[in-house]
C-alpha cells in the first residue's frame, strides 16, 4: 500500500542485498530489509536498511506521489555510507513499470550509543501515474 511494496521492490536486488546482513525467520533466511520504522528485535546483525513512508499523501494530484525515508545503518561509518551509495545508485532516476524514484542523500547521523550504529538515510520520492 501506498507503493511500499514497489519500493520493496526496487530495494530488493542484489547489488543492494549483498552488502545487508540476513535474518532467520521459520527456516529461511532473508536480507535485512525492513517496511518498518523500527527494525525488529529479533534482528541482531548491524548492516541494514529499514525504510517507511515519510512525507503526506495529497490525493488532490492527477498522480501520486509518495516520500519515503530509507535508512542506511551499519557498524562503520564508511560501511553505512557504502550501502546508501548503492542504493542512491541503483534506485534513483530509475524508471520501473508504473513508477518513476527519485532521491537525495542526507547526512550520516552517528551512533548515539554503543548499542546504536551509524545511519546515512536517504529520501525516495516515488511518482506513480
Amino acid at each position: 500500500m501506498f507503493s511500499s511494496d514497489d519500493l520493496y521492490s526496487a530495494l530488493n536486488v542484489s547489488a543492494i542485498t549483498d552488502l545487508l546482513d540476513t535474518y532467520e525467520y521459520g527456516e529461511d533466511d532473508y536480507p535485512a530489509l525492513f517496511d518498518n520504522m523500527v527494525i525488529p528485535s529479533v534482528f541482531t546483525g548491524t548492516e541494514v536498511i529499514n525504510f517507511y513512508m515519510s512525507g503526506v499523501y495529497d490525493a488532490r494530484l492527477d498522480y501520486d506521489s509518495f516520500r519515503y525515508t530509507i535508512n542506511c545503518r551499519s557498524q562503520s561509518y564508511s560501511d553505512s555510507r557504502t550501502i546508501a551509495n548503492t542504493v542512491l545508485g541503483v534506485i534513483n532516476r530509475t524508471i520501473y513499470d508504473d513508477y518513476f524514484i527519485v532521491c537525495e542523500m542526507l547526512p550520516t547521523i552517528s551512533p548515539q550509543d554503543t548499542t546504536d550504529v551509524y545511519n546515512t538515510p536517504i529520501e525516495a520520492v516515488i511518482l506513480k501515474k
